[in-house]
């Protein structure tokens, strides 16, 4: 499974607990999604391996930064994951951003 392949799958899989009602579960898998797509878009636009969230930060910034507050907004909802349930509204959100996270990608 390429890169591409398993951010789908992380995404698909995200779909499928949120309509269970397992919000923390969804949103951490969206949210996993979100850094397997930015990781992706890094690749294959730029030929560029990010080892760690800062260095994705940072790139993003640079190489896109109209999605750069978005995947920011996906890191904080993730961290909260880990402190707390996240709320339906929360993984709506995080799930949310997978998906405009997908389209620059341009596959499906």
């Amino acid at each position: 499974m390429n890169m591409h392949e398993q951010a789908i799958q992380l995404l698909k899989d995200a779909e499928l607990l949120f309509r269970r009602k397992s919000f923390t579960s969804a949103g951490i898998l969206a949210a996993k999604s979100v850094f397997a797509f930015s990781d992706y878009l890094l690749f294959s636009k730029f030929n560029l391996l990010v080892s760690d969230h800062e260095k994705r930060f940072k790139a993003f910034r640079f190489k896109f930064p109209e999605l750069a507050p978005r995947l920011a907004d996906a890191f904080d909802i993730y961290r909260t994951a880990y402190k707390q349930n996240l709320t339906q509204t929360e993984a709506e959100g995080v799930i949310d951003i997978a998906k405009n996270f997908l389209e620059p990608t341009g596959k499906n």
